[in-house]
This record gives structure tokens, sequence and C-alpha cells, in this order.
């Protein structure tokens, strides 16, 4: 599967308090680019395998190991 993840640029954005989980409520507003980055994903017997900059300090690879965790896949 491939597929484009749009770039954006915030052009305002708010902090509006605390939520009781510790996360903060924002008001943001924001405008998509017409380009960002390319993903590529495909099924692999075990894991993730990552090719890119960063390596696994690459936001996406993070993503995709917590999930992996979280649903309790070995990775």
């Amino acid at each position: 599967m491939e597929r484009l993840a749009v770039a954006k640029v915030n052009l305002g954005l708010s902090l509006l308090g605390r939520r009781p989980d510790g996360y903060h409520e924002l008001h943001t507003l924001f405008a998509s680019l017409s380009f960002g980055d390319r993903l590529f994903l495909e099924p692999i017997p075990e894991g993730i395998e990552f090719r890119g900059r960063y390596g696994r300090r690459n936001l996406a690879y993070r993503a995709a190991a917590a999930y992996l965790e979280a649903a309790g896949w070995p990775g």
C-alpha cells in the first residue's frame, strides 16, 4: 500500500488548558500543503522493517512500534 502523508503548516495554536487525562486541550488552525512524505506499507512475517532517515528515532517507526506493542504483536 502506498500513501501520501500530506505536510501541514500551523498558522495558529492556543493551549486551552489541561484535561483530566494530563493532555492539553488545543485550538489550532493549519493549512495542508501539496507535498509530504510518501509511505509504503507491506506486511512482513514479524516486526518492523524501516527504510528511511533517522531509523528508530523516526516518528513513523516509533508509531508503528508503539502500535505493535499495544496490540501484543512481536516486534
